[in-house]
């Protein structure tokens, strides 16, 4: 987790290596942005292209597609819990919800 005065990241990473995800909360901000990197290991220059085409296509004709997906293990699923409710004021969100309807 990382912390400076003007943001506050939590960073987990994948069990395989290549993905990874941050949740990033900057003070002046209402909203939590969630960012996912990946890393595809080298591949060969034409399988790389192939699989770019077959996604694109995927995407233009509307079938559903999965843009990448995070494998946690459970102290990395309790990890990311733990700081989540450090920074999360779950009084004012349940009254938020309470107060909308």
């Amino acid at each position: 987790m990382g912390k400076t005065d003007d943001i506050t990241e939590i960073q987990v990473d994948c069990s395989c290596g290549v993905e990874i995800m941050k949740i990033t909360k900057w003070h002046d901000e209402d909203e939590y942005f969630i960012s996912l990197y990946y890393h595809q290991p080298p591949m060969h220059i034409y399988r790389q292209l192939w699989e770019r085409i077959k996604f694109a296509v995927r995407v233009m004709i509307g079938k559903d597609h999965c843009i990448s997906e995070l494998v946690l293990e459970e102290k990395d699923i309790r990890k990311l819990a733990k700081e989540l409710q450090e920074h999360l004021e779950v009084e004012e969100f349940v009254n938020s919800l309470f107060s909308e309807a």
